[in-house]
């Protein structure tokens, strides 16, 4: 895969992914985590709360839980603008992956094999980021994945490995 961002036209290439998707069938390990006050994007890092197990945002020295795993039943929702919801909100239960791969959400350049880093305020993958995620790298550079429904954003995802065997 190339090391420069790349774009999909939603009209001809269907996107590789969304954020949260998980990546491939390999083994995984996933827990649940409830969503505190702040809500919590698909492909996000997920952090929580020690006395409580409530997700929290943002991470500061708390706790990773992992990342958000994508779920269909809280992305078929629809805001008041019909706009379809890309997060976790207050009393979700969140579908948390801690180990294997998946495509994260992210705010800028991506760096293929480097080590996965995010923003500890928003939770999002950058190489700009400030934390860093243990054991994590991307396994791919940055990818823009266009909206498919009227008011849908344009996206940027990375896949990345949590726990890499090679870190």
């Amino acid at each position: 895969m190339s090391t420069l961002p790349i774009t999909y036209d939603a009209t001809f290439d269907p996107p590789p992914a969304m954020p949260g998707m998980i990546a491939d069938l390999a083994f995984t390990d996933k827990i649940v985590v409830p969503c505190g006050t702040a809500a919590t994007p698909f492909g996000a890092v997920v952090a929580y709360v020690t006395a409580t197990g409530i997700s929290v945002l943002p991470i500061g020295t708390n706790p990773i839980a992992g990342v958000a795993i994508m779920d269909h039943q809280v992305a078929g929702r629809r805001t008041a603008t019909g706009v379809q919801q890309t997060a976790y909100v207050q009393y979700d239960a969140m579908s948390v992956m801690r180990r294997g791969r998946i495509w994260a959400r992210a705010s800028g350049a991506c760096t293929k094999d480097a080590v996965a880093k995010y923003d500890p305020a928003t939770g999002i993958f950058a190489d700009a980021g400030t934390g860093t995620l243990a054991n994590a790298k991307f396994m791919s550079a940055n990818i823009n994945i266009p909206g498919v429904a009227t008011g849908d954003a344009t996206e940027i995802v990375v896949l990345g490995e949590l726990h890499s065997p090679v870190i």
